[in-house]
C-alpha cells in the first residue's frame, strides 16, 4: 500500500510565529540604539561662559557641568579674572573636556596716600599721582577741622587698592548761619533779619493773593536752613513793580564774571546773549561739544540751550533757552516781574519754567529739582553778555 507524499513532508511551523518572532527583535534592536543614544548623549554638555569670571569662579562654573580647566602657567592667583576661553561659550563638547583659558593680570596694587588736611582740588592731584582717583566728596558737618578741608577719607591712609580704584573723602563745612523765617516780614524786617543772622537778601516781585502787599510769602532756602555767613537769601514779595520790589544787584556777585561757555554766542546771535550770576551750588555747565547747543525751529526760528547739572544731585538740572526757537506753552500760569519785565511762570510736578520776552528774544529757565524761589533768582540774575 502506497504512502501518501503528505507524510514525508517535514513538520512546517505557522508563518505568524516568525512575524512575531521579528517585532520582538526589533523593538528589543531599538530599545538598545535608543539607550545607546540616551548614553552618547548624557555625556554631552555645554561650556558655559567664563569671560569676566575670575580663576576662582571659572574652576566652580567649569566643574558644576563636569568639565575640566586649564590656565596659564604661573596663573595662580584666584582673584585674575578669564578674557578668553576655548571651546567658546556654548560650545556642546563631551563631558570630561578641558577649556583652555587666558587670564588678564591682576592691576598692581598701590598704597592710598594721606590726604588729610587738604583741599579736595589737593587731593584729587595727590590720588591721582599715586595711580587712584577721587570719588565722592561728602561734608562732614562736625568736622574739627579747617573749613574746606579734608577730615576723614576711606580707604584710611597706608591701605592697598588696585591702580584706578576710587577714595571717599568728608571734607570740613564751614561755619554757617540759620536762615530765618521771612513768612509776612517787610522788605525792612526781612532785611534786618538777615543782617542779624549774618546773611544778605535779595528781593524778588510776585502778584498773589496769599498775603497783603509788600509782604514776604516765599524764600528760598527755607527758614532754618544752614548757609555760610554772607550768603544770600531770595525773597519774594507781593508785588510786581521793579519800584516797590529791588530786583538786586547780581553783577556784584563774585561769580558775576561772564562764563567761558557764553562768550562763543555773542559772536554768533543778534539778540542781546544772558548769562547767569545767580546759580545754586553745586551747578555746572555740561562738558563737551554739544553745550552750548545751537537750535532751530521749522518756522525759521533760531537760538540756543546752555544745560547745567550738579553730579552729587543727579535728579536736579537747569536749561537756559533764548531766541524765537521754542514755545513755552505755560497753560494756566502765574504772572511775575523778572526785572521790571513781565513774565509767566509755570509750575508742573518737579519742574518749574519762568519765561519773559524782550527785544524781539524769548528767554527761558527751565529746571527740575530746584524750588521756585531758586528758579526765580537766576532768571532775575541773567545780565547781558559784553559784546566781543
Amino acid at each position: 500500500m502506497p504512502v501518501s507524499p503528505e507524510l514525508d513532508l517535514p513538520h512546517r511551523r505557522p508563518l505568524r510565529g516568525y512575524l512575531l518572532f521579528a517585532v520582538i527583535a526589533a523593538i528589543v534592536l531599538a530599545g538598545g540604539i535608543a539607550l545607546l543614544v540616551a548614553t552618547t548623549r548624557s555625556e554631552d554638555v555645554t561650556t558655559p561662559s567664563l569671560l569676566g569670571s575670575t580663576l576662582a569662579e571659572a574652576v566652580s562654573k567649569a566643574e558644576a557641568v563636569g568639565l575640566g580647566l586649564v590656565a596659564p602657567e604661573g596663573a595662580d592667583d584666584p582673584a585674575i579674572v578669564i578674557v578668553s576661553q576655548e571651546p567658546g561659550p556654548g560650545a556642546v563638547v563631551r563631558r570630561g573636556t578641558v577649556i583652555r583659558v587666558v587670564v588678564a593680570a591682576p592691576p598692581p596694587m598701590v598704597l592710598v596716600p594721606d590726604l588729610l588736611g587738604l583741599t579736595p582740588e589737593e587731593a584729587q592731584v595727590a590720588l591721582e599721582s599715586a595711580g587712584l582717583r577721587l570719588a565722592a566728596v561728602r561734608s562732614d558737618p562736625d568736622p574739627g577741622g579747617t573749613p574746606g578741608s579734608v577730615t576723614r577719607q576711606e580707604p584710611q591712609v597706608g591701605s592697598e587698592l588696585p591702580s584706578g580704584g576710587s577714595v571717599h573723602v568728608w571734607v570740613a563745612a564751614a561755619a554757617s548761619s540759620t536762615v530765618p523765617d521771612l513768612s509776612g516780614m517787610t522788605k525792612a524786617e526781612a532785611e534786618s533779619a538777615a543782617a542779624a543772622a549774618d546773611l544778605s537778601i535779595r528781593f524778588l516781585g510776585e502778584v498773589t493773593d496769599e498775603v497783603l502787599p509788600g509782604l514776604v510769602f516765599k524764600q528760598s532756602p527755607s527758614g532754618g536752613a544752614r548757609m555760610a555767613p554772607g550768603s544770600s537769601i531770595v525773597a519774594v514779595i507781593n508785588g510786581a513793580s521793579s519800584a516797590e520790589v529791588d530786583p538786586g544787584t547780581n553783577g556784584d556777585a563774585p561769580n558775576a564774571s561772564p562764563p567761558q561757555i557764553f562768550q562763543v554766542l555773542t559772536a554768533t546771535y543778534s539778540f542781546p546773549v544772558l548769562y547767569p550770576t545767580v546759580m545754586p551750588a553745586g551747578l555746572a555747565p555740561v562738558a563737551g561739544g554739544s553745550n552750548p547747543a545751537h537750535r532751530a525751529s521749522a518756522a525759521g526760528g533760531q537760538g540756543f540751550e546752555v544745560t547745567y547739572v550738579d553730579p552729587a544731585r543727579p535728579d536736579v538740572g537747569l536749561s537756559l533757552m533764548q531766541g524765537d526757537w521754542f514755545d513755552p506753552g505755560l497753560d494756566g500760569a502765574t504772572t511775575v516781574d523778572v526785572n521790571g519785565i513781565p513774565g509767566s511762570l509755570g509750575i508742573s510736578g518737579r519742574s518749574v519754567v519762568v519765561v519773559w520776552t524782550g527785544s524781539a528774544t524769548t528767554y527761558a529757565v527751565s529746571a527740575v529739582g530746584l524750588d521756585e524761589a531758586e528758579v526765580l533768582a537766576i532768571a532775575a540774575g541773567l545780565r547781558p553778555m559784553p559784546k566781543p
